[in-house]
């Protein structure tokens, strides 16, 4: 990536924007989405969600999608223990 910038990170911060979230946000937006879209999403995913919120919320009129190649079984123990499944 770095190659496409000139190797210099500086020049590829006027594109890329990173965003952190804690654990429980993190949990919290695997529960709204849960609930909102009846749809399972691991914690990178919902990383994911929470930054394209963001990112939306200073750019309301920007669409856009999350991508991912993670699977919520590869999180079981933590999906089931956000989500309350049994």
């Amino acid at each position: 990536m770095l190659d496409l910038y000139r190797s210099t990170w500086n020049n590829m911060r006027s594109d890329i924007i990173g965003y952190h979230f804690s654990d429980e946000q993190t949990s919290a937006a695997m529960r709204e989405v849960d609930a909102r879209f009846h749809y399972t999403m691991d914690p990178h995913a919902a990383v994911g969600y929470l930054a394209l919120k963001k990112y939306q919320s200073d750019l309301p009129d920007v669409n856009g999608i999350i991508l991912e190649t993670a699977h919520p079984a590869k999180f079981l123990e933590d999906v089931e223990q956000i989500l309350t499944f049994h």
